[in-house]
């Protein structure tokens, strides 16, 4: 993370902190040709095809809830690996509105970064508060942390 600027601008405050998403899921070693869509999309992810991602991503219609809501995770932080901003925030709010998923907190964050990104350092700081305010640990409260001391 740099440090050697006195205020910095949202763009270089985005660029210190941004990281594609690392993925647990256990999709590296399948064999592709008796994967889902879904699957395959996460692995094109994971080895930064990020449109290949997004037109996999498309193919998933009628979801049970839980790969709906890594669908939707996965389209937006497709849609932000590819700087399509405006894309990616939808997708971030719904997994967020939703609540009852594991990846409220890391869509938390990634929105954090979409508005940074638009030069919205007041609507990523209240993102930002809340994930540091919900947790004391954890790899998103440190991140958080870190760039609350930053805005």
């Amino acid at each position: 993370v740099q440090r050697n600027f006195s205020s910095p601008n949202s763009d270089q405050l985005f660029a210190s902190v941004y990281t594609p998403y690392e993925s647990s899921q256990a999709t590296r070693s399948l064999d592709t040709t008796s994967t889902t869509p879904l699957q395959r999309a996460i692995q094109q992810y994971q080895k930064g095809a990020y449109a290949s991602a997004l037109s996999l991503l498309a193919q998933n219609d009628h979801l049970r809830h839980d790969d709906q809501i890594l669908t939707h995770f996965y389209l937006g932080l497709s849609y932000l690996a590819t700087e399509q901003i405006a894309l990616a925030i939808p997708f971030f709010q719904q997994i967020i509105q939703d609540q009852e998923n594991l990846y409220v907190q890391q869509s938390k964050w990634y929105l954090s970064l979409c508005y940074l990104k638009q030069g919205k350092p007041a609507e990523s700081k209240i993102l930002l508060q809340e994930i540091t305010n919900r947790t004391q640990a954890g790899k998103y409260f440190h991140l958080a942390k870190e760039l609350l001391s930053q805005l």
